[in-house]
């Protein structure tokens, strides 16, 4: 587990497209919340793009779901963070450090 930062994509906004024929910057591999314009939730990891769809694996199904962009009302990519969670081991680490000194020397 490490530190992960959820944030909104973009979608139909860059000016050129990727490799995918997207107007975003996703990619598989990918892990998104997407709102269905429907007002339906989902988690899933990208499996495949094109440039009118989102294909992905939905936690709890098991079978892969493709969105199409008309369905799409937001879209979350979650972001791993390795320089935030090591950050904070050490901090952790420094702190408890501390403490243990000073309860040994005191």
């Amino acid at each position: 587990m490490g530190c992960t930062t959820v944030r909104p994509v973009a979608l139909h906004q860059a000016e050129a497209s990727s490799a995918f024929g997207r107007k975003d910057d996703l990619k598989p591999g990918d892990q998104i919340t997407v709102q269905t314009s429907k007002g339906e939730r989902l988690s899933m990891k990208v499996t495949a793009l094109d440039a009118a769809s989102i294909e992905g694996k939905v936690e709890g199904r098991s079978e892969n779901l493709r969105l199409q962009n008309a369905d799409l009302a937001e879209v979350q990519r979650e972001e791993s963070s390795p320089l935030k969670t090591t950050g904070l081991v050490t901090a952790v680490a420094y702190l408890l450090g501390g403490l243990l000194v000073t309860l040994v020397l005191f």
